[in-house]
């Protein structure tokens, strides 16, 4: 079996949908199965051709061409239609004609996914009771279109080619919503099908990462039986003498809303459980300090240096996504180092690998890179592709030169020949720039390079490993395929994860977020925000922001966004219940003196809860003699979970017996982490809490 060397390397499969449907016939092990693909081939091109139709070994080549874009041999066309003779598939008439008999009738790629439709269907059920599978049997069809256009780019990808990856299908969230547009839906589900969809292909549901990982390892299956590659003797995993990871490889390890977090961990995983060893240089060590310290500029308070303050960083995002407070996440990912190590075994490379490079590598590389770029950096201006067109440091060229250069080095000299493994080393990355470097240049010496792409080196795993895959193994390896491939317009961000952003670099800390989120939200400017932050332009985002709270009227937004319509609302209605209170304490013979005065506190700027808990911003006398006795007072009354009423109670009487100390400030920071969720009931109080940190 060959492709042939008419076929053009960049031809894309013929029939992506009979591809699709060939991969999951081909599941399994490729050691065990690989006999059994050329009749899978087969059957699918006689499944064109209806009972008592006339065929030759050509016509069936012709069409299994028409499909992968190779050929089968005619001698092993014919050794396969002896064996559908005698399953009484095909009769031979003589002289190479055959007659159909018994069409194959290979089920449909809508008869394929339905395990995953019904799990589906489920799910739908479960968040939407508008859904109607009678009225709304459009559903099905647009879910199989995604999920083919999933498969579709599986198949383009060419899996065990190490070159620029094709995989991703960006802005996936937008495709989705153009195939719902696309069908007709009654009533108002459309707008919520799309957002059911997206939350689905996020899940790990068993089925959706079933049909994944099968086909996925299908169409792997396919492609070395297709190119007649040979399988390796050896254990894959036991032959990489090692790995060295790049800086845009470990960063996403670190960050857990990172799209390629799931593929690295996968990948990481698998190494682990072969004993590959994993190094990252110093000079890696030094780029991802960077990064992180600008991370740390671009959250620092606006009157620190401007030039950092809207700088585009993978940390930054990531905490906008999570929960907690800048402090907290800052120094988590401080200790990027100890955490590598601990969780995954990813070490400083050794002196010993680390003493040369070769210089001639280096150079070559250095200079392919940034050709490359340029190139690159030209085209994107021609065609106006994105609002952010970037040229990068020729700091992260010479990184990027040396570690490659390293790697030149150490397989040209290794460092003990006697005990040279077969495989690498290999530098890891996710670079599209190198990948095109490698594949175009480096290779020439290599079959594989310098480099290599990790999910190319998943593949190889998947192909030639005699590993097993266990159900939680397929599951994370399914989950990262898919989060890596359907991905969603990741440079976009919401109002509420820039609200924590700007909060902490305006220097009003994260428990803010939400008023400062309703001040852009009450802003006249506000479409022109999220317009900005949908589009990922940060720069416009920030001036739109900066002309926000230069408005004229600003003053009467943050008081309409602190003090909202619907708290208006419940504060008179708590006026009405008090003057309830009193007419009935008339009606008694009551004294009414001490309520009356309760109305008119109430009327100035209190918050009084009668019957029910009020969670707006309280406006108290509030001092440094009372603040502990208030704060446990409001606590007890308007905090229901009684094991974190417990839990702040328990530290407010801590900060009450340590102030004036110098352990107050770790009490301090204890409280405001455990308070988070009831800041719009305690924000009063922080003010003068916080007059106690020394």
């Amino acid at each position: 079996m060959s492709t042939g060397k008419e076929v053009n390397e960049n031809i894309e499969y013929g029939d992506p949908e009979s591809m699709a449907k060939l991969s999951l016939l081909t599941k399994g092990k490729i050691l065990e199965i690989r006999k059994d693909i050329p009749k899978s081939l087969i059957l699918t091109a006689l499944d064109n051709f209806e009972n008592g139709s006339t065929i030759t070994p050509e016509n069936i080549s012709e069409k299994i061409y028409s499909i992968t874009k190779c050929t089968i041999p005619k001698s092993e066309i014919i050794s396969i239609f002896t064996k559908l003779e005698n399953e009484n598939i095909i009769e031979h008439k003589g002289n190479l004609n055959y007659k159909v008999k018994k069409k194959p009738h290979l089920s449909n790629f809508e008869t394929l996914t339905q395990p995953v439709w019904k799990e589906f269907e489920e799910f739908i059920k479960s968040h939407s009771k508008e859904y109607d599978s009678g009225i709304h049997s459009n559903a099905k069809k647009v879910f199989d279109s995604l999920l083919l256009k999933i498969i579709v780019r599986f198949v383009i990808s060419k899996p065990l080619e190490n070159k620029v990856d094709e995989i991703p299908l960006d802005n996936f969230d937008e495709i989705v919503s153009q195939e719902v547009k696309e069908n007709y839906f009654p009533g108002s589900f459309a707008s919520a099908y799309s957002k059911i969809i997206m939350e689905y292909f996020s899940s790990e549901s068993p089925q959706l990462l079933d049909f994944i990982f099968n086909s996925y390892c299908g169409l792997i299956n396919i492609d070395i039986v297709l190119k007649e590659q040979k399988i390796p003797s050896v254990e894959f995993g036991h032959e990489i003498d090692f790995l060295l990871l790049d800086s845009n490889f470990i960063i996403p390890l670190l960050c857990s809303t990172d799209l390629k977090n799931p593929l690295s961990i996968a990948l990481i995983n698998l190494c682990n459980k072969y004993g590959v060893k994993l190094y990252y240089t110093g000079q890696t060590k030094s780029e991802i300090w960077n990064s992180i310290n600008n991370a740390r500029k671009t959250m620092n308070p606006i009157n620190s240096d401007s030039k950092f303050y809207r700088t585009e960083n993978q940390f930054v995002d990531d905490y906008s996504r999570r929960k907690g407070t800048w402090t907290d996440y800052y120094l988590l990912i401080s200790q990027w180092e100890e955490s590598i190590r601990s969780k995954w075994n990813i070490e400083l490379l050794p002196p010993l690998f680390s003493k040369e490079i070769e210089e001639v590598c280096y150079e070559f590389v250095s200079r392919m890179l940034q050709i490359a770029d340029e190139f690159r950096y030209s085209r994107r201006e021609e065609k106006n592709v994105d609002y952010n067109i970037r040229l990068r440091a020729d700091k992260s060229y010479e990184h990027d030169a040396y570690c490659i250069s390293l790697i030149s080095y150490l397989r040209k000299n290794p460092i003990n020949k006697n005990t040279k493994r077969v495989l690498g080393p290999w530098f890891l990355t996710y670079d599209d720039l190198i990948s095109f470097v490698n594949q175009t240049q480096l290779r020439k010496n290599d079959n594989i390079g310098y480099s290599i792409h990790p999910r190319i080196l998943l593949n190889y795993f998947l192909a030639y490993s005699r590993l097993e895959f266990d159900n939680k193994d397929k599951e994370h390896v399914a989950m990262a395929l898919l989060k890596y491939t359907a991905r969603p317009n990741t440079s976009s961000i919401t109002v509420d994860e820039y609200s924590r952003i700007f909060a902490e670099q305006i220097d009003i800390g994260s428990e803010n977020a939400n008023v400062l989120k309703n001040i852009f939200v009450l802003s006249p400017l506000i479409d022109k925000l999220d317009n900005a932050l949908s589009s990922g332009n940060r720069d416009e985002a920030y001036v739109v922001a900066a002309d926000i709270f230069s408005d004229i009227n600003i003053k009467d937004i943050v008081e309409e966004a602190i003090y909202s319509t619907k708290e208006k609302k419940e504060h008179q209605e708590t006026i009405k219940r008090l003057q309830n209170v009193v007419v009935k304490q008339q009606e008694m013979g009551k004294k009414t003196e001490s309520v009356n005065k309760m109305i008119v506190k109430a009327e100035d700027n209190s918050r009084i809860n009668i019957g029910s808990i009020d969670k707006s911003k309280n406006k108290i006398s509030i001092n440094q003699e009372n603040v502990f006795f208030e704060l446990k007072n409001v606590i007890e009354k308007e905090i229901e979970d009684s094991k974190d009423r417990e839990e702040l109670l328990k530290k407010i009487e801590e900060m009450e017996n340590l102030q004036g100390t110098k352990d107050f400030n770790e009490k301090y920071t204890s409280f405001v982490q455990s308070a988070a969720d009831y800041m719009t009931i305690l924000a009063p109080f922080i003010p003068t809490l916080s007059n106690f940190i020394s």
